[in-house]
C-alpha cells in the first residue's frame, strides 16, 4: 500500500569535480549489463568510466610450453575483445578506459575502486547459484567490502531509471542514500519504504488477543511509523514525500520488494558491522541473493 502525498519526489544530480565510476565488466551478460549500466549513469553524471577486467593466469610452474601459448593467445583475444567494448562505451560519448587486473574480480575492483576514490562501484549481479555462508557472490562480496556505494546491476540498461524506491530504516542515514541516488538516477521518481511491526504483536496473538484488537493495535503502529519515517525525512531536507509502509519483518519486506517488477532500482544501506559483514547476514544479503531488480547499496 502506498500512503502519503502523491506528489513525487525529484532528484537533481549535485555537479561534482570529476566523478570516476569503476565498473567490473567481462564478456557474460552480467559483466555486460553492468557496463551498459555505468555508461548510463555516466551519461547523467559527466562521470568517466573505468573498466576493470580480471585476467587469471595460472603459474608458470603448472603451464606446459603449449599451455603458456594457449593462454597468452586466450588473454591476446580477451583483450582485444574488451577493447571493442570500451570503444563501443566511448562512442556513446562517454570518457571510458580499460585496466586490467591480474588478480580476482573482487580484489581488482576493490583496489582501483580505493585508488581512484570512485563515486560509484558497478558489478553484474545475478543471484547466487549456490549458498556459501562465507564468501557468497562476487557481487557480494564486492558489495559489502568496498568503501563506495556499489550498484548490482540485474538489468540491461535502455534508459535511466525513472523508479526508485529507498529503503528507510529508523537507524539510517538517509541522507548518505539520497547522495548515492542522486548520482545513479538524477531525474528519477523517488519513493520511500519503511517497514513497520507493532510492538510484542506476535506475543500478544499467542496470548489470544481477539483479531479486532490487534489490528487496531497495529493501525496505531502504522500511524506512529508513518509520522517518524516523516520527521527523519524532514529532517534530511526531503518535503512532500512519497511514503510506503510495509508491515512485517524487514528483511522480508525487502525481498518481496527487491522483486516487484515495478521497481527499478532499490537503495539499501548496508550494515557498518564489521562481524556482519563478515558473516554476509541480514537484510542487505537476502536482497542481494534472491531479488530480481537493481541494487544500490550504500
Amino acid at each position: 500500500m502506498t500512503v502519503g502525498l502523491e506528489s513525487a519526489v525529484m532528484i537533481a544530480l549535485p555537479r561534482t569535480a570529476a566523478p570516476v565510476i569503476v565498473v567490473g565488466a567481462d564478456l557474460s551478460l552480467g559483466g555486460r549489463n553492468a557496463l551498459a549500466r555505468a555508461v548510463e549513469v555516466a551519461r547523467t553524471s559527466d562521470a568517466s568510466v573505468v573498466i576493470v577486467h580480471a585476467v587469471h593466469r595460472l603459474p608458470p610452474q603448472a603451464l606446459t610450453p603449449s599451455d603458456d601459448q594457449d593462454q597468452d593467445e586466450a588473454a591476446g583475444e580477451a583483450r582485444a575483445a574488451m577493447e571493442e567494448l570500451v570503444g563501443e562505451a566511448r562512442t556513446s560519448g562517454v570518457d571510458a578506459r580499460l585496466r586490467f587486473a591480474a588478480s580476482s574480480a573482487v580484489r581488482g575492483l576493490r583496489e582501483a575502486a580505493a585508488e581512484l576514490a570512485a563515486h560509484l562501484v558497478v558489478v553484474g549481479a545475478r543471484g547466487r547459484v549456490m549458498p556459501d555462508a562465507l564468501l557468497g557472490s562476487t557481487a557480494e562480496r564486492v558489495a559489502f567490502h568496498a568503501r563506495s556505494p556499489v550498484l548490482l546491476a540485474r538489468r540491461h540498461a535502455s534508459e535511466a531509471y525513472r523508479h526508485v524506491l529507498v529503503a528507510v530504516d529508523a537507524r539510517g542515514d538517509v541522507r548518505r542514500e539520497l547522495d548515492a541516488a542522486r548520482f545513479v538516477a538524477p531525474y528519477a521518481d523517488i519513493a520511500f519504504l519503511h517497514a513497520y511491526e507493532a510492538l510484542h504483536e506476535t506475543t500478544l496473538a499467542l496470548d489470544g488477543v481477539t483479531q479486532a484488537s490487534l489490528s487496531l493495535y497495529q493501525r496505531q503502529a502504522r500511524r506512529e511509523a508513518r509520522a517518524a519515517l516523516i520527521r527523519q525525512l524532514a529532517d534530511a531536507g526531503v518535503s512532500d514525500p512519497r511514503l510506503v509502509l510495509r508491515h512485517g519483518n524487514r528483511r522480508f519486506v525487502l525481498e518481496r520488494e527487491a522483486r516487484r517488477p515495478s521497481n527499478e532500482l532499490l537503495v539499501l544501506e548496508r550494515s557498518r558491522s564489521a562481524a556482519r559483514r563478515f558473516l554476509l547476514g541480514g537484510a542487505a544479503r537476502a536482497v542481494i541473493a534472491h531479488g530480481t531488480v537493481d541494487v544500490l547499496l550504500v
